[in-house]
């Protein structure tokens, strides 16, 4: 089948605001470490014009607006990292949306250079990371942690199991790497200078890939349910105190070497990850299942389907990774995404609604969401 591709470096200028953590920071130089990643195909049965756009962001947010109603229906998915500047003014309390930024995404993007090839098979390769853990005290569910939860923040969980796997989809034309697409489930939040600008590990993982796969193959991250998953660097709140559950600490930021591990694993991983299956190609579509919220918001949710074997999910809400741990043994071949589009907020798992915590109650206030976010009608799977 036909489609086109792309990548473009974002060029920011110094002095913007950055997105996440609930504290300004402010980028000291001049960048262009970002990235926007495209793949546009054709659907097979409605006709359309359909874009997935993978961008170096928090959230896709003011995007959304600007290319609707463009030749091609665009699909954001946002890496969710917190070093990259905020494209979201509706949410106030995690960062400033500045002009320059903002139109320096639309120019990327706007201006992409896409090129057209043939594609007739995708091969899907897989590995493990040992960074990601779970970041809720709510495992196992007794009365001090519950309170840990909803009153003291973030705990690194070990007893939470989770999934660390990062796919590979690589689509091929013949033997040569076209595209890949990557999906992983952690965090982007594993930088040790916060007001430098940074798409995190995820550029040591699209270094890998261009090493493996060619130096300029387009690459999309895109991120799986990470609402409460992050990377695993902690250290003790208080020295002389034996090492245990209460005196563990997630690092804020990082310290440059344990920065420099976690890209290291990353990196490894890609150039590790082994072929787990190959298909032919030739028939990619969108398919769209409406849904309305308890509080009024209503839209669709999207998904790519790739010649009826790949579904990719692309939700419009920072996802619980126990979602995830429910559907991946029922449906091996379905990608969950986090984070597309205009993304209303955090999605907890009806597990976690007893503890509460930043995810299910705290998170709201920084992204303007005044309750708890529940379908009302529809599916999310």
């Amino acid at each position: 089948m036909k489609l086109s591709v792309f990548s473009g470096n974002v060029d920011l200028p110094a002095g913007i605001e950055l997105g996440g953590y609930g504290r300004k920071r402010v980028t000291r130089d001049a960048s262009s470490a970002l990235e926007v990643n495209g793949l546009r195909f054709t659907c097979s049965e409605s006709g359309e014009q359909v874009a997935l756009v993978s961008l170096d962001a928090l959230y896709a947010g003011d995007l959304v607006e600007h290319f609707r109603g463009d030749d091609s229906t665009y699909l954001f998915a946002a890496s969710h990292t917190h070093t990259a500047p905020m494209l979201d003014s509706g949410k106030h309390g995690i960062g400033k949306v500045e002009p320059e930024a903002l139109g320096a995404y639309v120019r990327t993007i706007a201006e992409a250079e896409w090129r057209t090839c043939r594609v007739d098979s995708v091969a899907v390769f897989s590995a493990t990371v040992e960074v990601p853990i779970y970041r809720r005290r709510d495992s196992p569910d007794n009365y001090l942690n519950r309170l840990l939860t909803r009153y003291c923040g973030m705990f690194p969980n070990s007893r939470e199991p989770i999934d660390r796997s990062l796919h590979l989809i690589v689509l091929m034309a013949g033997q040569e790497p076209v595209s890949a697409l990557v999906w992983h489930s952690c965090h982007p939040t594993s930088r040790s200078d916060l007001e430098a600008v940074s798409a995190d590990y995820i550029d040591s993982v699209r270094r890998a890939v261009r090493t493996r796969f060619g130096s300029a193959l387009p690459c999309l991250f895109l991120q799986g349910c990470a609402g409460d998953i992050r990377p695993d660097s902690r250290s003790k709140r208080v020295g002389f105190v034996p090492d245990n559950v209460l005196n563990t600490r997630f690092l804020n930021p990082t310290s440059p070497a344990e920065q420099d591990r976690i890209d290291n694993l990353y990196f490894r991983a890609v150039l590790d990850a082994t072929e787990t299956e190959r298909s032919p190609l030739n028939d990619m579509k969108l398919h769209r299942r409406p849904y309305v919220l308890t509080n009024g918001d209503s839209g669709e949710f999207m998904s790519l389907i790739l010649n009826d074997i790949y579904r990719l999910d692309l939700l419009p809400f920072e996802v619980s990774h126990r979602y995830w741990m429910d559907l991946r043994n029922t449906a091996p071949r379905r990608f969950a995404i986090s984070c597309c589009d205009n993304v209303k907020g955090y999605l907890p798992h009806p597990t976690q609604l007893r503890a509460g915590g930043y995810e299910v109650d705290g998170s709201r206030i920084l992204v303007g969401a005044p309750e708890r976010l529940t379908l009302a009608e529809g599916k999310w799977w």
